[in-house]
């Protein structure tokens, strides 16, 4: 696979995964508002919870590492959106 080819799959993940975050981080604050616990002001996610929703969504192509990085993404796609419905 060409490196320009690599890199437009990436791109196109890491919309998906920024996107991801922001459902997460969505349906987060819908489920703790109606079991009316507190809703903390710092984003309630963890890494692993990422971790699981990149695993669950990736294909084939991509590494362990790449997981890992994507994880990231998820998180911070869902910490701006949580402190931008909660903040």
């Amino acid at each position: 696979m060409l490196a320009i080819e690599q890199n437009e799959i990436k791109y196109r993940f890491q919309s998906k995964f920024e996107d991801c975050g922001r459902r997460w981080a969505e349906r987060m604050l819908g489920r703790l508002q109606g079991s009316l616990l507190e809703v903390p002001l710092i984003w309630p996610g963890t890494h692993e919870q990422a971790l699981t929703i990149v695993h669950a969504l990736r294909d084939d192509s991509l590494t362990d590492m790449d997981c890992d990085n994507f994880a990231g993404v998820v998180q911070s796609g869902a910490r701006l959106a949580w402190r931008g419905m909660v903040g």
